[in-house]
């Protein structure tokens, strides 16, 4: 289905968030695929026989640019370009192969746990759309196409940073400053933009109770300052600011401007990449603050041994197979959380370290910490 206008914007702004959200230097964020019989851990994605023709290749693409067809383990990508050559990237970086003398070119790889994958597909040299591929077992996240909620952009003069500070909060359509809402505070602030209308449309559907997000931008894009903040290991000094800065600026702040929970169970910490660092490592330090983290494909291990403490908060991961460094880390991190009594939820996609696949991530981290019912005790 093609998208509308503003849903394409919303997945251009994440695509381009992604440049500076992926830490520096980290190499195994996609994969390339090589010749195999059988996709597997340690090679989630492989190069499978190309056996489309000219003429059944046309007729599948119809009036399209680009078309994913997904067939048991195997996923094949087709493409209309009149100048080639044609790649793959970036969940998969890889060539296409011109199909005879035609404009159409092609390719077919073999994914593990296809039924469960997020595939971004930007070609180049790009067409008319931006699609991704979904597996089966793999809900497309709404996107509501004009929100009826708010965007609001704040500036606080922070004292523990000594600078002013960005933030970007959403706030649910009818909602009175006077009512209470779960919030959740979220890594990398600037991006939220882009991610509210998918919050907004499982709002609406009723997956989700009514939220706030206020996202806290990082002092900089540049990645070796954001690093600093969100990464303890980096910089002690710069993530203890930084957690002064959240805990008693933005949080007194968020509850006094926009009605935000002060309850721990209906606070919840978000963050992908190293942003996902932060969150976790901010929850663990703080539980009597923070009842729920979400995690979302981290490669920095928790500096602290909270994972498995039985006052930690309720924590969710997610993470993509074909992104093998992080999925290793988180998938490790996760299991060792399963010995604490406090809930946890892992979830593993055939996804790479890609915006696309941390919308859908996302979304079902809001819709098991804050389903529509009962607020939690």
């Amino acid at each position: 289905m093609p998208l509308s206008s503003r849903a394409m914007r919303s997945r251009l702004i994440l695509l381009a968030a992604l440049a500076w959200l992926a830490p520096a230097g980290a190499a195994d964020r996609y994969s390339t695929p090589h010749d195999c019989e059988m996709p597997t851990h340690a090679e989630p994605v492989c190069n499978a026989p190309f056996a489309i023709g000219p003429a059944d290749a046309a007729a599948a693409l119809g009036s399209r640019d680009t078309v994913a067809i997904g067939q048991g383990d195997r996923l094949t990508i087709l493409a209309r370009r009149a100048d080639g050559p044609v790649t793959l990237c970036c969940t998969i970086d890889a060539p296409l192969t011109r199909i005879g003398d035609s404009e159409v070119w092609g390719i077919t790889l073999r994914v593990l746990s296809l039924d469960r994958a997020i595939v971004d597909l930007q070609l180049s040299p790009p067409g008319r759309q931006l699609n991704a591929y979904y597996g089966i077992h793999v809900a497309r996240p709404a996107l509501s196409p004009h929100l009826l909620g708010r965007l609001v952009d704040e500036t606080l003069h922070s004292e523990a940073m000594g600078e002013p500070r960005q933030l970007t909060v959403y706030v649910p359509p009818g909602h009175d400053a006077s009512e209470r809402l779960p919030v959740v505070y979220m890594a990398d602030g600037s991006t939220l933009k882009a991610y509210a209308p998918a919050i907004e449309a499982e709002i609406i559907s009723g997956r989700i109770r009514p939220v706030l997000v206020v996202g806290i931008w990082p002092g900089t894009t540049d990645p070796g300052t954001r690093s600093r903040e969100y990464l303890i290991g980096r910089s002690i000094p710069r993530f203890r600011d930084q957690r002064d800065f959240v805990i008693d600026e933005v949080l007194p702040f968020a509850e006094r401007t926009f009605g935000a929970s002060d309850k721990p169970a209906e606070r919840m910490l978000v963050g992908f990449s190293d942003g996902a660092a932060w969150a976790l490592a901010m929850g663990l330090k703080r539980p009597d603050l923070f009842g729920q983290v979400a995690a979302l494909s981290f490669g920095w291990p928790p500096a602290a041994d909270g994972v498995a403490a039985q006052d930690r908060p309720k924590l969710f991961f997610a993470a993509g197979l074909l992104e093998p460094d992080f999925y290793r880390v988180t998938a490790q991190t996760a299991h060792r959380a399963e010995t604490s009594p406090v809930p946890v939820r892992f979830e593993e996609f055939a996804s790479g370290h890609v915006p696309v696949a941390w919308q859908t991530m996302l979304a079902d981290a809001l819709a098991w910490s804050f389903p529509r019912g009962p607020s939690p005790a």
